[in-house]
């Protein structure tokens, strides 16, 4: 699977649900083709508070949808040391 076919999908998954913003860390920066063993991990900003259960429903479909692992989390629920780590490699596929 293509990144750009990941990033085209979760623009679409979540397009009609409270989502402000969707971003992917990307890191698999230099790979255009995603391979099975890899684990897509999106970060989400809702609008409101999820619920864990809304949480785990997205990514359960998520991973059906992609056929890769798929690790969901909110942005507020990563550390703020972890985040500095990672903020290069964060990738924004929908903001609203």
């Amino acid at each position: 699977m293509k990144k750009s076919d990941i990033h085209n999908q979760l623009r679409a998954y979540f397009s009609d649900k409270p989502i402000r913003k969707v971003s992917v860390l990307d890191q698999y920066l230099s790979i255009e083709e995603i391979n099975p063993t890899h684990t897509v991990v999106v970060i989400l900003e809702p609008e409101n508070t999820l619920e864990l259960n809304t949480l785990a429903h997205y990514q359960a479909e998520l991973e059906d949808k992609f056929g890769l692992k798929t690790d969901l989390g909110t942005e507020k629920g990563l550390s703020p040391w972890v985040l500095s780590f990672i903020k290069n490699d964060i990738e924004t596929v929908l903001c609203r």
